[in-house]
């Protein structure tokens, strides 16, 4: 099947268009629909119940890939429903004859840390998830990708700078991205990060075979002395929606503790962070891997995760500090493994970090690219992100570590039990 998508987009028709746009999103209207040449763009400023409308376009345009799960309309309503009173939202939608074949979520969004509650435009997908990358038709080309960055940028004038993070390489992605900026001649910054990944064999014989000697040796130690020391360890996947909403705080309380005690604050003493874990047991479900690795009667190591297609994707794990001798963390890993091959799925995917623990499972890695695009000039905002914030988290980080550190401690001790 071909389509052919002419474009005939200059930068004053799309600025002109685009200033009815952000005059909308000021004044909370919530649709606006721009009529371009030879193409239709349709610009939403959504709420949660307006995404809906566009269920229809946002699944023929989904990729079938790992990171499809944070480019999905429900990772975008997620998003929403937890952090809808900081971001407005507004979706750009390119059709030719009446079909989608391109879409991009944005969200405008005050920045923390270091980012002096300045407002910026970003992606969906790659802040609260892992990848992020526009949405395009088979059938579409790189003109389609063109009107949507175009317009990104222009809505994201107000803002100073439009951040399209975590793109991955896979599919060309990053490259594709980076060729369209570079044609609309913006001024962009690129960053570069690898998540580290697993290819599954097809039987649990063949990994532990191609598994490091001394590696795989030492976590069946652990796993032996954990027993002897504490009984039987078994992972046990979480089955219910309502068996892993009792679990969250039990997983809150571990995760925090640990980080808290490394000297760095906990994600979860941010209320935000809590509800929207509660929020991904509420709307993602089906996709959701949960397991608890049970020694005994105790809690050893929860691991929070998800499926997309046939690959798993480590979202947050942790484990009990107080039992950090038994390595419960890997012993946990090795169990997933092998669940995960017993199920037939083909890739393990540890997102977006370079932990070295991750490193010690992998068996390659993927690049992904943070583009900073500059979208007015003169622009403080640019400039903070790509220098100015660099140098304060040099000069001021430690200071920040301690001072959110104590917030995170006192915010244990106020939390009702």
């Amino acid at each position: 099947m071909s389509c052919t998508l002419m474009v005939s987009l200059t930068r004053q028709v799309v600025r002109e268009n685009l200033a009815r746009v952000r005059a909308s999103m000021n004044s909370n209207a919530l649709t606006s629909t721009l009529v371009l040449p030879s193409l239709t763009m349709v610009v939403q400023v959504v709420d949660a119940a307006d995404l809906a409308r566009l269920e229809t376009d946002w699944s023929e345009l989904l990729p079938d890939s790992p990171e499809a799960v944070f480019l999905s309309l429900e990772w975008c309503q997620l998003v929403w429903d937890t952090f809808g009173h900081e971001p407005r939202t507004a979706v750009y939608v390119v059709r030719d004859r009446g079909k989608p074949v391109g879409l991009l979520p944005v969200w405008r969004r005050r920045m923390n840390r270091f980012g002096l509650f300045r407002r910026v435009s970003e992606a969906y997908g790659g802040r609260r998830g892992a990848y992020s990358h526009p949405l395009l038709s088979d059938c579409s080309d790189e003109r389609a990708l063109r009107a949507l960055l175009r317009a990104a940028i222009t809505g994201a004038q107000q803002d100073g700078a439009l951040i399209l993070p975590n793109v991955p390489a896979d599919g060309d992605w990053s490259e594709r991205v980076r060729a369209a900026l570079v044609a609309e001649g913006v001024q962009f910054t690129e960053t570069q990060a690898e998540c580290f990944r697993t290819r599954l064999p097809s039987t649990f014989r063949e990994f532990t075979e191609a598994v490091q000697g001394k590696f795989r040796r030492e976590v069946r130690r652990r796993l032996r002395k954990l027993e002897e020391d504490l009984g039987s360890a078994t992972l046990e996947r979480v089955r219910s929606p309502a068996e892993a909403r009792r679990l969250l705080p039990v997983f809150f309380e571990m995760h925090d503790r640990r980080w808290v005690q490394a000297g760095q604050p906990g994600a979860f003493s941010d209320p935000d962070m809590r509800r929207y874990f509660f929020a991904m047991v509420d709307h993602l479900w089906d996709r959701l891997h949960v397991s608890v690795l049970q020694a005994g009667d105790t809690a050893a190591a929860i691991s929070f995760g998800m499926t997309s297609g046939r690959a798993l994707l480590f979202f947050k794990t942790t484990f009990d500090t107080e039992l950090s001798g038994y390595a419960p963390g890997k012993v946990q890993m090795w169990l997933i493994f092998q669940e995960a091959i017993e199920e037939g799925l083909g890739l393990v995917d540890f997102l977006q970090g370079e932990e070295a623990y991750k490193g010690e499972w992998a068996t390659h890695s993927m690049t992904t690219s943070t583009f900073v695009v500059k979208t007015k000039r003169p622009s403080f905002t640019y400039w903070w992100l790509t220098e100015g914030r660099g140098q304060a988290e040099k000069t001021f980080g430690k200071l920040y570590l301690r001072f959110a550190t104590l917030v995170a401690r006192l915010r244990r001790r106020l939390r009702p039990p």
